[in-house]
C-alpha cells in the first residue's frame, strides 16, 4: 500500500513511520529534510507555492501547530494566526490537492471534542477541519480524536506540563463512561491504531477516539 505522510517528523507521524511494516510504500512530505529510516521516502516541499504530491491509496494528515496548554483553554490571541495558518489553511490546502489527484483514503489527526460550533477556539478549528474533510471525494475518512498525547517529542515539553501530564495521568484513572474519552493516551497507540484502520480500508465518515484506540 501506497501511502502519504505529512507531519512525519510531529508527535504522532513520527511513531506511524516508526511502527510501518513492509505492506507500506511511504513517503513523507515536509519542510525540511529529515533522517527518517531508509525505507522512507522524504520528500522535502514548500507549501507556500504551488505543490504537487504522487497519488498514493491513503494519505495521513498529522499536521498541527504546537499548541500551549493555556491556549488550548483560551487561545492567545497572539498565537490564533500561527494556529490557523497550519490547523486550517495548509490542512485545507493539502486536503484539496489530495482529492484532485484522487487519493481516496485519509486519516486526520483531530482532538477529543472538536466541534465546528464550538466556543473553544482550538475545538473550533479542530471541528472545521473535519467538516472540510467531508466537502472533499474521499471514499475513508478517519478522524482520530485523542484528548492530551504522551510521547517524546522533538522538543522538551517543559516543567509545567510534564506536571500536567503527572496528575492528568493519574486523575484520568477515574474517568470512566462518556467523560473517559479525556484520558491521556499515548501517541504511539494512535499510530498503531491508523496504521490498523488504514489497511482495513473501512469507508465512510469514521470517528476513532480513546476506547477505539486503547
Amino acid at each position: 500500500m501506497k501511502i502519504l505522510i505529512f507531519g512525519g517528523t510531529g508527535l504522532v507521524g513520527s511513531q506511524i513511520i516508526n511502527q510501518l511494516d513492509d505492506y507500506f510504500e511511504a513517503i513523507v512530505y515536509s519542510r525540511r529534510e529529515y533522517k527518517f529510516p531508509p525505507s522512507i521516502t522524504n520528500k522535502k516541499i514548500s507549501f507556500d507555492d504551488n505543490f504537487d504530491f504522487e497519488s498514493a491509496d491513503h494519505a495521513f494528515i498529522c499536521i498541527g501547530y504546537p499548541v500551549a496548554l493555556i491556549d488550548l483553554l483560551y487561545f492567545r490571541k497572539k498565537n490564533r494566526k500561527a494556529f490557523v495558518d497550519v490547523d486550517l489553511d495548509l490542512t485545507k490546502k493539502i486536503l484539496l490537492k489530495l482529492s484532485e489527484i484522487e487519493v481516496k483514503n485519509i486519516s486526520i489527526i483531530s482532538a477529543v471534542g472538536a466541534n465546528k460550533n464550538s466556543f473553544n477556539f482550538y475545538l473550533k478549528i479542530k471541528g472545521i477541519v473535519e467538516e472540510l474533510a467531508k466537502e472533499n471525494t474521499f471514499e475513508s475518512i478517519n478522524i482520530y480524536r485523542p484528548s492530551h498525547l504522551l510521547g517524546k517529542r522533538e522538543k522538551d515539553v517543559g516543567f509545567f506540563t510534564f506536571l500536567f501530564e503527572k496528575i492528568t495521568n493519574i486523575s484520568g484513572l477515574f474517568l470512566f463512561g462518556p467523560i473517559k474519552r479525556f484520558r491521556n493516551i499515548e501517541a504511539k497507540l494512535v499510530a498503531k491504531a491508523m496504521i490498523k484502520n488504514a489497511k482495513a480500508n473501512r469507508k465512510g465518515f469514521n470517528i476513532f477516539e480513546y476506547k477505539d484506540l486503547i
